[in-house]
């Protein structure tokens, strides 16, 4: 039976899935210390963002040689020592696509939250006030959106933009070979994006000197 450690929690779904197919899933958060000692007793760890996973508790785990895997429930593994773990023969994997959409929605919904001042309106209302003329809203349909940064999140924000009629424009230090013919939207130069865009939205990591170009 393999053992699974989801010390971060996981869906309940997600859970019974595992248990379904033979596994044993604990769900239980454990400080830093205590963690050292837990990974011992399990063949695979499930973490999201709480849960550091540095060298002390790779090597914990190597007393057993229990540990197999090492799992972020999301895109970045910054809270894993990936190249440690993975020398010591423990693999580490990551969900890159699972919160692709999540996040471009996410962007959007701040983006029409801007257009039409949602929290400040709100706020207001609920202060009993009524200030209609002051807070005059913009449409979405018709602006131009600059993507900086077009990976899975960006390729999903440009799709739903262009669905809601904006014209979207992208910058990436990195071209994907046909993705502009695919998606109908056009790389262009950061120059070019910050002076045509009427919304920036950024998906781009941090890259050595902190710089995106």
């Amino acid at each position: 039976m393999i053992k699974i450690l989801a010390s971060d929690g996981m869906e309940k779904g997600a859970i019974a899935a595992l248990e379904a197919k033979g596994c044993e899933v604990t769900c239980e958060y454990f400080d830093p210390e205590a963690l050292k000692e837990a990974v011992k007793q399990y063949d695979v760890l499930v973490v999201r963002s709480a849960t550091k996973v540095r060298e002390p508790h790779i090597d914990a785990a190597l007393e057993t040689g229990k540990l197999q895997l090492v799992i972020r429930g999301g895109v970045g593994v910054d809270n894993i020592d990936v190249k440690y773990a993975e020398e010591k023969g423990i693999t580490v994997r990551n969900t890159p696509k699972a919160s692709s959409d999540a996040v471009a929605e996410l962007a959007l919904a701040h983006m029409f939250s801007v257009a039409r001042f949602v929290s400040i309106a709100g706020h207001t209302m609920r202060e009993g006030k009524w200030e209609k003329k002051a807070y005059k809203g913009i449409e979405l349909t018709g602006k131009t959106l600059g993507i900086v940064g077009f990976g899975r999140i960006g390729q999903h924000l440009g799709v739903m933009a262009k669905a809601i009629g904006m014209d979207v424009i992208a910058f990436d230090i990195f071209h994907i070979p046909g993705i502009e013919e695919q998606l109908g939207i056009p790389y262009v130069e950061m120059d070019e994006l910050l002076a045509k865009a009427d919304f920036i939205s950024v998906h781009a990591p941090a890259v050595d000197g902190g710089a995106l170009i």
